[in-house]
């Protein structure tokens, strides 16, 4: 967070966190609140993917 922050003042733009948990990863958290301060993050957890079919899909390509 303190990155993102940093990042912001410096170059005065908006930015996007993206968090990619790994399958084993179960309890996620998408908003972190610290009462004035929230910060929202988006999350991909590969526990959505099967990886022996993109495994195969790229094994044949």
């Amino acid at each position: 967070m303190f990155y993102d922050a940093s990042f912001v003042y410096k170059e005065n733009r908006r930015i996007e966190t993206i968090v990619i948990y790994s399958s084993d990863i179960k309890d996620v958290r998408s908003e972190l609140n610290m009462g004035s301060i929230k910060y929202y993050i988006k999350t991909f957890c590969m526990s959505s993917l099967d990886g022996d079919n993109i495994f195969e899909d790229i094994r044949q390509k």
